[in-house]
């Protein structure tokens, strides 16, 4: 049997998230007789490192602070891509693709991969680190052997700033379609501990604090579908998305909606959650592909969201898309949806459950990325 390709993961972080999310997929899914995979965070290990190592992948992390150079931390990944030796060095996110090209140059014949996710960046609303990153990142993008982009609108973006790559591949995200799968009894559970009565229409977003995820345009929608739904609950999730938040959570008390939206944190019983939901909403408008909306669609639950990335693509007719800031569009889309009679929401919501299946189960994708390592290496 020929050797197994080694492939050294290189991540950001590995909080929360969608980059984060996939490569925790691909970590468990790609055949293990044929890769061995290992990642490095280069900050603190996050939740998805314990989902990563469950999956007997080993995790590091360099501690790093983003903001602060820690040579240090950079001779320990040098070690770190000796001892392991990769074949294949794939990074994710700006960062990491950044750390990658310096540091497998020196330390590895490793061909060298770099994966982006967005297709829409506001430099005004990140630090000017971020900035300086992405635009090194553009400048230097013809020496990574390959770029990998889950968007093809992020691609498209990615060219115009000035990547220049010699290859340069769009591959989706995937889903997992046996635990993402509509769970009646899951959701009325949920409903239940969250003191949500059965009649009322529950809209869902799982976003992660961040500027580009525009939960004020979701909160002031919420507001205006106040008046045709009183009883209607906001299921909002994510890192930093909770009450101690003082910035999200003044808009909510600013627009007075203490009771009807809930802010739970991080949480980890995703497809339970929307199980609970008659929406799954994304007011963001800096997405690539957003695993957000293809899990909903998994768990047959009708997405409104902005016209951002490739969301467009992957919702196709089973679901409505609205301008980016627009609160009042977005609450005429989600009603809309609210207002259609029983038999025609659940038509769309096994719509979209197909849409995935057809398009993009995460057996489909990650034969995607077997396919593209082993063409890095042969």
């Amino acid at each position: 049997m020929p050797e197994p390709i080694r492939i050294l993961h290189i991540i950001t972080t590995t909080d929360t998230g969608g980059a984060e999310a996939m490569l925790a997929k691909l970590c468990k899914s790609l055949d293990k007789d044929k890769f061995v995979c290992r990642v490095v965070s280069m900050v603190h290990a996050g939740p998805i490192a314990q989902d990563i190592a469950e999956s007997g992948v080993q995790v590091d992390s360099l501690e790093l602070d983003l903001g602060k150079p820690r040579p240090g931390a950079f001779f320990r990944l040098l070690k770190i891509i000796r001892e392991f030796k990769p074949h294949v060095v794939q990074s994710w996110l700006y960062h990491a693709d950044f750390l990658n090209l310096f540091a497998s140059r020196i330390s590895s014949r490793a061909r060298i991969a770099w994966n982006i996710r967005n297709s829409n960046i506001d430099f005004s609303q990140y630090n000017r680190l971020t900035e300086w990153v992405v635009k090194a990142c553009a400048l230097l993008s013809r020496f990574p052997d390959a770029v990998i982009a889950n968007s093809y609108c992020g691609r498209d973006l990615h060219l115009k700033m000035g990547y220049k790559s010699k290859r340069f591949e769009v591959i989706p995200n995937g889903f997992d379609l046996e635990r993402f799968s509509r769970n009646e009894s899951a959701g009325e559970k949920i409903r239940k501990e969250l003191g949500i009565e059965e009649s009322a229409p529950v809209l869902v977003m799982f976003a992660r604090q961040d500027p580009m995820k525009d939960h004020a345009t979701l909160l002031r929608a919420a507001d205006l579908l106040r008046r045709d739904f009183p009883a209607i609950r906001l299921i909002l999730c994510g890192d930093r998305v909770d009450p101690g938040n003082a910035t999200l959570y003044g808009i909510v008390r600013e627009l007075g909606l203490e009771k009807n939206a809930l802010l739970l944190g991080r949480r980890r019983d995703v497809p339970e959650i929307l199980s609970a939901a008659d929406v799954s909403v994304l007011s963001s408008f800096g997405e690539g592909f957003p695993n957000v909306v293809g899990e909903a669609m998994a768990c047959q639950v009708p997405v409104v969201a902005n016209d951002a990335g490739d969301t467009v693509q992957v919702i196709g007719p089973t679901g409505l898309i609205v301008p980016n800031e627009d609160a009042a569009a977005l609450a005429g889309a989600i009603k809309e949806i609210l207002t259609l009679p029983a038999p025609e929401k659940q038509e769309l919501g096994l719509a979209a459950r197909r849409r995935i299946e057809e398009l993009y189960s995460l057996d489909a994708i990650v034969k995607q990325y077997e396919d593209f390592y082993t063409s890095l290496v042969v």
